[in-house]
């Protein structure tokens, strides 16, 4: 077999510096990966430190200071991931702030048990009968200019209404989002009790709030 020209044979040096530039990338990559995660481990042990050194100091070791919320998720995430050397201190700050957190979550869901139970016990019958007999003693034409007013207010109210459940919805959506699913329980049950008490009937609100609850219990 005729041996091809030596402008057709293939650039061995060329090919192997591109597959050595190409692995100093990968290990390049790997470094800044652990660079970052080294800084990472830094800060998340920095705040520790200034959290737990403030609630001593300042507060007394007081409740009110322990960490909550979606601090506190990132803190006892990175905690249980890298497994670092906390002092006693920091271990006790740590501890009482979930401890904490785990008595909050037992009351809300207390609190939901009951408030479903009172609005299970309402006579909505009841008042259904007392609003009827309420309209047929008033006159007409009251009654129609009533109703106009009725109608202006109704359109406000529902407005803040609207206002509200959004306020109610934020903060379980964005904690959810962020896979903050324990901390996203509380502020949903709580959501739900207020739709409750306003008397909350668009059904995607409701859904979405109910399918957060679910979420957590899969991952849970």
């Amino acid at each position: 077999m005729p041996a091809l020209p030596p402008s057709l044979m293939p650039n061995l040096s060329l090919t192997s510096s591109i597959s050595a530039v190409l692995e100093s990338l990968k290990a390049l990559k790997l470094l800044n990966t652990w660079i970052a995660e080294d800084l990472e481990n830094i800060r998340l042990s920095h705040s520790l430190d200034e959290d737990c050194q403030e609630w001593l100091q300042r507060f007394n070791k007081s409740d009110d200071a322990l960490l909550a919320g979606a601090k506190l998720a990132v803190i006892s995430k990175w905690v249980n991931k890298t497994q670092p050397r906390l002092t006693p201190l920091e271990t006790e700050f740590l501890q009482k702030s979930l401890a904490k957190r785990d008595r909050e979550l037992q009351s809300a869901l207390k609190l939901e048990r009951e408030l479903r139970e009172l609005a299970e016990s309402k006579q909505q019958e009841a008042e259904a009968e007392s609003q009827k007999t309420l309209t047929a003693r008033i006159p007409e034409g009251l009654l129609t200019l009533l109703t106009a007013f009725a109608t202006v207010f109704g359109i406000q109210a529902e407005q803040r209404k609207n206002t509200t459940i959004d306020a109610l919805l934020s903060e379980p959506k964005q904690l959810f989002e962020k896979k903050y699913q324990i901390e996203a329980l509380i502020p949903t049950i709580k959501a739900l009790n207020q739709f409750k008490q306003i008397e909350v009937t668009q059904d995607e609100k409701i859904n979405l709030l109910e399918g957060i609850l679910e979420g957590i219990q899969e991952s849970n």
